[in-house]
């Protein structure tokens, strides 16, 4: 009876041990462009073994056993990296669906194939003005050779 127990509580246990690792808790991290998203989660889990023998009349000895393992992963916070500024955001006490649907605005924003109208209207103003600059230059190398 002791083995069988034994035998279980060691099969759940090891398992578990293949399961419970530090990504889980801290996730694979995901790229894009220049941001770092780590998902980082909550890992409740639990156990039961359990095990029961018998004589039966003829002197023979019938044994069982039995467990379970159960685990629930619950996302808690995301770590954002972007640019060497880091920020975590909390999403555990929330509805994480909403959180995610809230912080997504921000989030964009710091995504850089979201900012090319904002970077291609820089540029052109950044053009506009060293050709402007260009043309008064010009201008005055033109007036001081007249002199």
């Amino acid at each position: 009876m002791g083995n069988n127990f034994t035998t279980a509580v060691q099969s759940l246990f090891n398992e578990m041990e293949k399961f419970v690792s530090s990504k889980t808790v801290v996730g694979d991290p995901i790229h894009i462009g220049e941001t770092i998203i780590l998902p980082l989660v909550d890992v409740t889990f639990g156990v039961g073994a359990g095990s029961s023998g018998s004589e039966v009349d003829k002197g023979e000895n019938k044994d069982a056993g039995g467990g379970g393992l159960g685990a629930k992963i619950t996302p808690s916070a995301v770590i954002v990296i972007h640019q060497g500024e880091t920020q975590l955001i909390n999403i555990k006490n929330q509805d994480s669906l909403n959180k995610l649907i809230d912080m997504a605005p921000g989030l964009l924003s710091k995504l850089p194939w979201m900012n090319s109208d904002k970077k291609d209207k820089k540029k052109a103003e950044e053009k506009e003005l060293a050709e402007a600059v260009k043309k008064d230059l010009e201008e005055y190398y033109e007036e001081t050779e007249e002199i």
